[in-house]
């Protein structure tokens, strides 16, 4: 029997009771503690030409952007890092990406308060983040009737940026260098703009939210499970631009995998209610791709009928 990800976790569950979430929450009398853990690992996370410089970088964005659409960034980090062969220019390497993340995101390299290293066959870094809210934050099952589903920009370019790393597909070779450069560098250095979520959640009603990381479609259809509501997206409005640019060249149902099925994105999807909605749209900040009726699943309205969006993307298995 394969194991994937979602039933291990699920075997734990069984005995260890509490919020399914993505971070955990603890209350602090008036505030939240909210805390994570993700982990890099060499094998299954690593192209072979990825630096160790961008390893280190997106160790942290990952861990960070689970804190951020919850409406807080972190005031502390724990980092463990286990390799049986690296050498000292890449674990230098690696330190810098840790440390280029912490600035880009304007966090202080005093927030990292524990360091710990191992022998391991495969390389790994795990981050654990630890944040305060001082309001509940939003879960994933707090999706209303009524309500809107907003990004902040489309998806799909970060998968293709892996799609032109691994280079399995000659037609990728057709397409313009300064796509192929944006790409590359969105996968190695995605940029989700974590200061605009957490005044999102702040200052506006949102009712849900979820990071991005495991693709659109995955993170999408966890919002309707577990609020139990049906949700209908308009895909026009998810597509990166120049992911559309490549249609010519991939074809649409490779340009429908990339953006709902590829993941490595880093961000926010939100539930709002409709009057706040129109108000960030306004803004020009989010947008807004889709709408909550009663129901289950996920669905694409196109030309007046919709269509199942399966629950796919990437998970962990286990042989």
């Amino acid at each position: 029997m394969v194991l994937d990800e979602n039933t291990v976790i699920k075997i734990f569950r069984k005995r260890f009771k509490g919020i399914y979430e993505d971070v955990g929450i603890y209350r602090l009398d008036d505030k939240y503690l909210l805390f994570n853990i993700d982990t890099f690992v060499g094998s299954s996370d690593k192209p072979y030409s990825m630096s160790m410089h961008s390893v280190g970088y997106k160790s942290v964005v990952s861990v960070i952007s689970d804190l951020a659409v919850k409406g807080v960034m972190p005031f502390s980090l724990n980092i463990s890092i286990g390799f049986e062969t690296l050498s000292r220019q890449e674990i230098e390497d690696l330190r810098d990406g840790i440390l280029y993340a912490l600035n880009k995101y304007d966090l202080s390299e005093d927030i990292i308060h524990k360091w710990d290293t191992n022998y391991s066959r495969d390389l790994f870094i795990s981050v654990a983040a630890y944040g305060l809210a001082r309001k509940t934050p939003p879960l994933r099952s707090g999706v209303k009737v009524g309500d809107r589903v907003c990004i902040d920009g489309g998806f799909g370019l970060e998968a293709l940026g892996l799609y032109f790393l691994l280079g399995k597909d000659s037609r990728i070779q057709k397409i313009p260098g300064y796509i192929r450069e944006k790409a590359i560098k969105s996968f190695l250095y995605p940029e989700p703009r974590l200061y605009d979520y957490i005044d999102l959640v702040n200052n506006f009603e949102v009712h849900a939210s979820i990071d991005s990381s495991d693709g659109l479609a995955r993170s999408l259809n966890i919002l309707s499970r577990e609020s139990n509501v049906k949700i209908i997206i308009e895909p026009e409005k998810t597509v990166h631009n120049l992911v559309i640019a490549c249609k010519r060249y991939l074809g649409i149902r490779r340009i429908y995998e990339l953006v709902y099925y590829g993941g490595e994105e880093y961000r926010g999807i939100f539930a709002l209610a409709e009057e706040d909605a129109e108000e960030i749209e306004k803004r020009k900040k989010f947008i807004c791709v889709g709408y909550v009726e009663r129901g289950k699943g996920v669905y694409i309205k196109k030309d007046d009928r919709i269509r199942l969006l399966r629950d796919l993307g990437f998970i962990h298995k286990f042989t």
